[in-house]
């Protein structure tokens, strides 16, 4: 997710403002069940809410506000496009963002970066790992009950 704020204004006749936001995603997954393979690309552009792109025109064009960009990629159905059996162990992504604002005959614009949250993963399968202190507690509990049928 992104979120930005942007304002715009244009004085007189013929000033303008605008401001552009394009955010691309790069998927490339170059491991499947633990074997390195030829990369499996793909790219993803954000949707924004409610625009990615706003402008104003003179003589007295004033705007502002909030906009937002979100995106979620199944690595899965990746994989099931193009014809690949197995679960991705291997993923590389990488985010290109442009930030433009552009003003001219009088005006000006701003664009700017309030938020961005680049990778949430949920991993299914496989088998769980416990964590070291969990396996411990278990030990312990497991190491109480031992002594106690000895005793």
């Amino acid at each position: 997710t992104e979120g930005l704020d942007y304002q715009l204004q244009a004085f007189g006749t013929g000033a303008f403002a605008s401001v552009t936001v394009v955010a691309n995603v790069f998927i490339d997954i170059f491991e499947i069940n633990g074997v390195s393979v030829n990369d499996i690309s793909q790219a993803f552009s954000l949707s924004y809410d409610p625009a990615n792109s706003f402008s104003v025109f003179g003589p007295t064009g004033i705007a502002g506000g909030l906009f937002s960009g979100e995106l979620t990629v199944d690595i899965q159905s990746i994989l099931t496009a193009n014809a690949v059996l197995g679960e991705a162990t291997g993923v590389r992504i990488s985010f290109d963002n442009t930030l433009q604002a552009f003003h001219a005959g009088g005006g000006q614009a701003l664009i700017r970066k309030r938020d961005a949250d680049f990778v949430s993963l949920t991993i299914n399968g496989g088998n769980p790992v416990p964590e070291p202190g969990t396996a411990l507690l278990v030990m312990g509990g497991l190491a109480l009950l031992a002594g106690r049928r000895h005793s």
